[in-house]
């Protein structure tokens, strides 16, 4: 692994207003360098013994590792669900100018 250890933190939203909003938070607290919003998509899921079927938001944060764990706290604070789906890709090899700038975006 370089330099920049980075990651993608996927995280899905009841709506692509509610992702919006929290992403521009966490650009703006620098605890992403980017999001990338997805159009809503279906997720089918069981939730406390029922089943689900909801249309959801995706987002896609870049982020350093070493932001991981500030940056999950906020998401929990921000985010309408109370289990939000949280989960990280480590970026294990990736264009070392893209990755420094991810690292350099998210200096607090």
């Amino acid at each position: 692994m370089g330099q920049f250890q980075c990651g993608d933190l996927q995280i899905t939203f009841s709506s692509a207003e509610a992702a919006l909003n929290v992403s521009r938070q966490l650009v703006k607290e620098r605890l992403v360098a980017c999001a990338h919003v997805q159009a809503p998509g279906i997720s089918i899921y069981q939730w406390q013994g029922s089943e689900c079927e909801e249309a959801e938001s995706l987002v896609h944060y870049k982020t350093s590792l070493d932001r991981l764990d500030a940056l999950k706290r906020r998401v929990i604070e921000l985010h309408s669900y109370d289990c939000p789906a949280i989960s990280l890709s480590v970026i294990n090899d990736g264009h070392e100018e893209y990755l420094k700038w991810i690292y350099q975006q998210t200096r607090p």
